[in-house]
C-alpha cells in the first residue's frame, strides 16, 4: 500500500492513476482490511471473536474520523501531492513497527489464545466446496429476516457512504465551489 501510494506521486496519465489507485492500491487496502482481522481474530480469540471482530471493524471508521480531517486540511491548504506522501510514510512506518513489535501467533509470545481452555489450535480452514458452502449459507441465511435486515443496513451505508459521499459529493461540493467560499469564510 504504502509503494502503490508513493508511486502515484509521479502518475500523469489515466492508465497509471488506475494502476497505482485502483489496482495496486487496491490490492494494499485489502489486504489490511476485513480479511486480515478476521485472520488475526482467528488467529488470537478462541472466544468472543465477534466482538473483537466488531471492534477491529469500528477502528476503521474512528481511523477515518481522525486521520481524514487532518488529510482534507492538508488537501485544502496544498495540493493532493502532500496528502499521498503523508499517506505513503505513514504506511511505511507502520511496516517495521509491525513486523517487530506485533507476534505472529500467540505461541510465539508462550500463550494462548485468549479464551482457549484445552490448548486446541484454530479450526482449519475447509478446502473443498468453498464456493458452494458459501452459496449454501447464503441461500439458508437468505430464509432469516434478520439476513434481510443487516442486508438492508449494510447496502444503505455503502450507498450513501461510498456512492454518495465518496463519489459525488466531494466532486459535486468542488464544482460548487465549495473550496473557494471556504478560503474565503476562513479569511474574513
Amino acid at each position: 500500500m504504502a509503494a502503490a501510494t508513493f508511486a502515484s506521486l509521479w502518475m500523469r496519465t489515466p492508465l497509471e492513476y488506475i494502476l497505482s489507485w485502483g489496482v495496486f492500491s487496491g490490492i494494499g487496502t485489502g489486504a489490511v482490511a476485513s480479511v486480515l482481522g478476521a485472520a488475526v481474530v482467528n488467529r488470537w480469540f478462541a472466544t468472543r471473536q465477534g466482538l473483537v471482530m466488531g471492534l477491529l471493524s469500528a477502528s476503521t471508521a474512528t481511523g477515518a474520523l481522525v486521520f481524514l480531517p487532518f488529510l482534507a486540511w492538508l488537501s485544502a491548504q496544498y495540493t493532493w501531492r502532500p496528502v499521498v506522501l503523508t499517506v505513503s510514510l505513514a504506511c511505511l512506518v507502520l511496516v517495521p513497527i509491525v513486523a517487530l513489535v506485533l507476534p505472529e501467533h500467540p505461541g510465539d509470545i508462550g500463550t494462548q489464545r485468549f479464551g482457549e481452555i484445552d490448548g486446541s489450535a484454530p479450526a482449519k480452514p475447509a478446502r473443498r466446496r468453498t464456493v458452494g458452502l458459501a452459496f449454501s449459507v447464503l441461500a439458508m441465511a437468505a430464509k432469516r429476516p434478520i439476513f434481510w435486515l443487516l442486508f438492508g443496513t449494510f447496502f444503505v451505508c455503502g450507498l450513501t457512504t461510498n456512492g454518495l459521499i465518496g463519489t459525488h459529493m466531494i466532486a459535486f461540493c468542488g464544482d460548487h465551489g465549495w473550496r473557494r467560499w471556504r478560503r474565503r469564510a476562513c479569511c474574513r
